[in-house]
């Protein structure tokens, strides 16, 4: 190594992990259980989504009216096709 290398080594600094403390204090993180999957029979606990809500409503209208649109198609093509004939 020349002296212009050992003069400029100076200039980078390596940081090793972990040699360095830091004063923190751990400060206790309280979180809310959040139950995931299947509730169980004994549970009493009512769920958040429910047969009542908007959107399944507005599934259950669209099977009825989807329903009696075909119906009504059907039977124009019904009496389509006994004319013809």
């Amino acid at each position: 190594m020349s002296s212009l290398d050992r003069q400029n080594v100076g200039y980078f600094e390596v940081k090793i992990k972990g040699t360095r403390q830091r004063n923190k204090e751990k400060i206790p993180i309280i979180k809310e259980l959040k139950l995931i999957g299947r509730k169980k029979k004994e549970e009493n606990i009512e769920g958040k989504h429910n047969r009542n809500d908007t959107d399944n409503i507005i599934k259950k209208c669209k099977v009825v009216l989807f329903k009696y649109i075909i119906k009504y198609v059907l039977e124009i093509v019904n009496r389509l096709r006994t004319n013809k004939e």
